[in-house]
């Protein structure tokens, strides 16, 4: 547990709970998907942050929460032995990194798309579940998981 206050304490119980958010994912954020991994491919990071602007703002939409603005970033933050493959503020935009902290290659399209989802999980948590605190808890791993699978099945794996 991160905190002790009472609201806090209800967040992290809250978070905990949810295990799953489930949304069919629009056929747009189905074919962002297939273009992130060409971007990926192709090294090209303009291309990345289209499809991942498109596949969160069609999930939220999907959701029927406010969009927010996705900025991609070359190379992942390296904190001595920790590599930052993401954030994702409260104060409203999220930002991905598509190249590795010591390769500098282009991510896995599968680690990207994982990644992405675990961002726009912790902005559904503020905005979508009206939780004052996104915490890692099994709950917020379950509903990483669920959107994360959802995007694999609609693409029939190919994600």
């Amino acid at each position: 547990m991160y905190s002790t206050t009472r609201r806090a304490q209800r967040d992290y119980e809250r978070s905990n709970d949810i295990v799953e958010m489930t949304v069919a994912p629009a056929p747009d954020a189905v074919e962002a998907t297939s273009h992130l991994a060409g971007g990926l491919v192709a090294n090209d990071r303009l291309a990345v942050e289209a499809a991942s602007q498109a596949i969160v703002s069609s999930l939220c939409r999907s959701l029927g929460v406010r969009d927010l603005p996705v900025k991609v970033g070359y190379k992942r933050l390296i904190r001595g032995r920790v590599q930052f493959y993401g954030f994702c503020g409260k104060d409203g935009y999220m930002t991905l990194y598509f190249k590795t902290g010591k390769t500098n290659k282009p991510v896995a399209h599968k680690t990207y798309l994982r990644t992405l989802v675990h961002e726009l999980t912790h902005h559904l948590d503020w905005v979508h579940l009206r939780l004052l605190h996104s915490y890692h808890t099994r709950g917020f791993y379950g509903r990483v998981r669920s959107l994360y699978e959802g995007l694999l099945e609609a693409t029939g794996g190919r994600a």
